[in-house]
């Protein structure tokens, strides 16, 4: 994204400290060091690739369907017009106006980061204007580096999950991320999984970090970006570039069967407005060892 108005802070500045985890202002930024891991703070996510039954991005049917509505609105494109990020009571907090199509008011992303107890809370506000009428998802993203080779989750599996897409089993599931991708001939939307309850990612010796939530939360975690994945004609065009794209959302579009049949049903569609949700962030090594209840 394109940064055009950042608020200017000391360089670096420790916000917060626990024995497992971090957070610290870096250049404007800020910088998580959880169990040893390195990563920028979540940034926000609005966007996915699209899939057929959102519209095609060939030929003469390109931007056909909801996809044309969401590139209309710029969702595709967003750029960060203003960022402020400061240290306040022992959280950091940033606040973030992102510009999708030049006429339309900003979309707000606010996000409180504190630790507590070796872990990494955050709390989430996003505001939508009006004009954007439909969302592809509602949540954030981020990125961890490829050591990062396996994901368990509990929720609905062992395949992709969408809120219109809910038959699987509930259970405890476990596989590589590499294997999360499905190769669609032309490349789009796949992978997600649907009202999860706990997710952990992790290296080959078993350390890594794990996500939860007081509620479920929908999540996709890929060797490829979801702008990686949109601009890509052919599975050829698609190399990993060896980092682990991790999205976690509060809300996410159904699929629907536009393609070839009625479009998403009104109750699996994401409009305008302000959500608010928040999630977690911990050690596996730290969250293992807490009680398992009411997962």
């Amino acid at each position: 994204a394109e940064l055009s108005s950042v608020s200017r802070l000391p360089s670096r500045r420790s916000a917060a400290v626990a024995a497992d985890a971090k957070a610290q202002i870096v250049g404007g930024q800020v910088e998580l060091v959880i169990g040893g891991v390195t990563l920028m703070a979540p940034e926000l996510s609005l966007w996915r690739p699209p899939s057929d039954n959102d519209g095609l991005t060939m030929g003469w049917m390109d931007g056909s369907g909801v996809l044309g509505r969401w590139r209309g609105w710029g969702l595709d494109r967003l750029r960060i017009i203003e960022h402020s990020v400061a240290a306040r009571r022992g959280s950091i907090v940033r606040t973030t106006r992102w510009q999708a199509a030049e006429e339309l008011q900003a979309i707000v992303h606010r996000q409180v980061i504190t630790i507590g107890d070796g872990a990494v809370a955050f709390a989430e506000t996003v505001t939508v204007p009006k004009a954007i009428e439909e969302l592809p998802r509602v949540g954030v993203c981020f990125r961890l580096p490829g050591e990062f080779t396996d994901l368990t989750w509990v929720g609905p599996g062992p395949e992709e999950t969408y809120p219109d897409r809910t038959n699987d089993l509930v259970g405890r599931w476990s596989g590589s991320i590499a294997r999360e991708f499905v190769p669609y001939v032309l490349p789009q939307e796949y992978g997600h999984h649907h009202d999860v309850r706990w997710a952990a990612l992790s290296r080959p010796d078993g350390s890594g970090l794990a996500l939860s939530a007081p509620g479920r939360f929908g999540l996709n975690v890929s060797q490829f970006s979801a702008q990686a994945v949109t601009a890509a004609f052919h599975l050829g065009d698609l190399e990993p570039d060896g980092d682990v794209y991790v999205y976690l959302d509060a809300r996410h579009r159904g699929l629907g069967t536009a393609a070839c049949g009625p479009d998403t049903a009104e109750r699996f569609r994401i409009g305008p407005g302000t959500f608010r949700w928040t999630w977690n962030m911990m050690p596996t090594a730290l969250e293992a060892a807490r009680p398992t209840k009411g997962r």
